[in-house]
């Protein structure tokens, strides 16, 4: 993001220049002008007024790049030949995704991804250069009406390539294991291959027939998609989205779905963790502008998708070549297969799809405003005192570049601290996350996460100093981002450590000062975080360290309510339990462990999951013999 964004504003300090330099300014008259500017209105008032303010200004510069993106794209196309030029450079990156997809898929991995971090995404940007593709070979070459045109040789050499290209995109699309891609793929190519027919009867019947080879590949090919509840999970998301939105009708804030998201998650019934996994998105770009940005923002994107639909329907009801249509089409198409994803997915959290689908409508406008005179597609006015305007757009610029340069360098210190942090370097990642904190201070993260290592280093060294600077980075980390409730959760669990690791010469009353502080946190992290059951457990563990056995028993009891999987919980339960010489409880808690780790003996599991089922049966099985023997 940091070399897309300094990219467009250089490119946008060019047309500046150009466009000062000739004392005027020229913009292009877009159908999806006030769409685009009532949304980032709309996106602007959010980030003023979030709870969570670095994260929201961070979209918003996403947002503002891709509007000055579109505008950068409608102003400089300006011909057939300039889209030719786009999409020849978008086909021949999906080859070389393609063939990277391959090539991992050679490797072993299971889902290639190509240069994305997701395998979804990368077939989402391959349906895009099929489909560009499929439309070249439908409605002929990109040729002209000239004598010099190829000749037969070449033409089934063409054709030839375009055949093999088309293979290999859907062989990538098919090893990634998206069906969310072969979903947008079908509809996609029904869409091509119904303009390319017209209105005869051919058309319904080629695009059944794909779309029953699809779904069919779809359960042959991916059938283990069926067995982890990924389609239960997946509604259930798209559930508490929708409570999200008629609960936020103006929005939650813009970037700040994760942190809302777990006090509306509902359970996955079946599943081994019925609430242990969190959704980072909505995995439906539509629904997700609704919950972030409320029904005004949602509306304004709306309103956008209809502008360019109606541009587009416009644009291919002119008269034009045949090689001219298909480009036309399969930019279309695109624009369909995108949107489309954007139901089942968030495709368009990934830059390179974002930035493709604002390509393929700056094009599609673009074209159509081809057949206008100047004085209708473009907006001219003279300026006078040229060189303030340019001194000031020289000073706004520069401000936007290093803006973009403070935060892009300390997201990079950030991934580099990571990493030395892996690898046991922890010097570095200390260095590394104050680097981070001093580039961009108001961003959470950074400061949880040099918390996160202080409180390591304590662990390991017992050593106060490092409590102390942990519980500053999360105070810090919590007073810029109150709705993330895992940072409440490691404030109290470093309360917590630091209240067992007190001399035995401390007084009782700081040991009980720090364990409630723990307490605290864990109650406060009950409203953004109301269905972890690891923190039900923990605060058990405190109420009962505290002498307060009711509350302990209560607390743990809530925890198995909640995730009737976590044996750990069942497994302390078993052990006080004992100690109250309660052991019909305790025997129905090892039961129940028994039961359940038997249950998912052979079931896939994650890691997550795993932790889940971990429990020391034996030492429970142990201390209920000697109980047994005892009585």
């Amino acid at each position: 993001m940091l070399v897309i964004r300094l990219l467009t504003i250089l490119a946008f300090g060019i047309l500046l220049w150009s466009e000062f330099n000739q004392a005027r300014i020229t913009l292009p008259r877009t159908p999806i002008a006030y769409p685009v500017l009532l949304f980032l209105g709309v996106a602007l008032l959010s980030a003023v007024t979030s709870p969570y303010r670095d994260q929201s200004i961070q979209w918003l510069m996403s947002l503002t790049t891709y509007a000055v993106l579109l505008h950068l794209v409608v102003f400089y196309v300006k011909g057939w030949e300039h889209t030719q030029l786009l999409l020849l450079v978008i086909v021949a990156m999906g080859l070389v995704q393609a063939t990277l997809v391959g090539m991992q898929a050679w490797s072993g991995r299971i889902r290639p991804s190509g240069t994305f971090f997701n395998p979804n995404f990368v077939a989402g940007y391959l349906v895009c250069s099929w489909l560009i593709v499929l439309s070249w070979l439908c409605f002929g070459y990109m040729e002209r009406e000239y004598e010099d045109r190829p000749t037969g040789r070449s033409r089934y050499f063409l054709n030839c390539l375009g055949v093999a290209s088309l293979l290999l995109f859907f062989v990538a699309i098919v090893l990634t294991g998206s069906r969310g891609a072969l979903l947008t793929l079908a509809i996609g190519t029904a869409i091509v291959v119904g303009l390319w027919l017209g209105k005869r009867p051919l058309p319904v019947a080629v695009a059944m027939v794909c779309s029953a080879a699809v779904m069919a590949a779809i359960y042959l090919v991916l059938p283990e998609h069926g067995q982890t509840n990924l389609e239960y999970a997946r509604l259930k998301i798209w559930e508490s989205s929708i409570d999200m939105v008629t609960s936020h009708p103006f929005g939650i804030g813009l970037g700040l779905y994760q942190y809302l998201y777990p006090s509306f998650a509902l359970p996955i019934e079946g599943s081994i963790t019925r609430f242990g996994k969190m959704a980072h998105s909505a995995h439906n770009e539509y629904l997700q502008i609704g919950a972030e940005l409320g029904v005004a923002g949602f509306m304004s994107f709306l309103w956008g998708i209809v502008m360019v639909g109606k541009t587009t329907i416009q644009l291919l009801r002119r008269e034009m070549l045949r090689w001219q249509r298909g480009i036309v089409v399969g930019m279309a198409a695109a624009v369909t297969s995108i949107l489309v994803h954007a139901l089942v997915d968030s495709n368009l959290h990934e830059p390179a799809i974002a930035i493709l689908l604002v390509v393929f409508v700056a094009a599609i406008i673009s074209l159509a405003q081809l057949a206008n005179p100047i004085e209708v597609c473009e907006y001219r006015r003279p300026l006078r005192f040229p060189f303030l305007w340019k001194t000031a757009s020289i000073l706004v610029l520069a401000i936007c570049v290093g803006h973009v340069v403070q935060t892009g360098m300390a997201w990079s210190f950030y991934v580099s601290g990571t990493r030395e942090q892996e690898t046991r370097h922890l010097d570095q990642a200390f260095e590394k996350f104050a680097t981070s904190i001093a580039l961009d201070s108001g961003k959470a993260l950074y400061h949880s996460a040099l918390g996160g290592l202080h409180y390591s280093k304590f662990q390991q060294t017992g050593e106060a100093v490092f409590a102390n600077e942990a519980l500053a980075e999360l105070h810090a980390a919590i007073a810029l981002n109150p709705l993330d409730g895992r940072l409440q959760i490691l404030l109290g669990d470093v309360y917590r450590t630091l209240a067992s690791r007190l001399s035995s010469g401390s007084s009782a009353g700081e040991r009980e000062r720090l364990l409630r502080a723990a307490l605290r946190s864990y109650q406060a992290s009950f409203t953004s975080q109301p269905f972890v059951a690891s923190t039900h457990l923990s605060a058990a563990r405190t109420y009962w360290e505290l002498g307060e056995r009711d509350r302990a028993m209560m607390a743990v009891r809530q925890a198995i309510a909640l995730e009737p999987n976590y044996l750990p919980a069942r497994q302390w339960f078993a052990t006080v339990a004992l100690e109250m010489g309660q052991d019909k409880l305790a025997r129905e808690q090892y039961d129940e462990m028994l039961i359940r780790q038997r249950r998912y003996a052979n079931a896939y599991k994650d890691e997550v999951e795993m932790a889940f089922l971990r429990a020391d049966i034996r030492t429970i099985a142990a201390l209920l013999a000697d109980s047994a023997q005892g009585t």
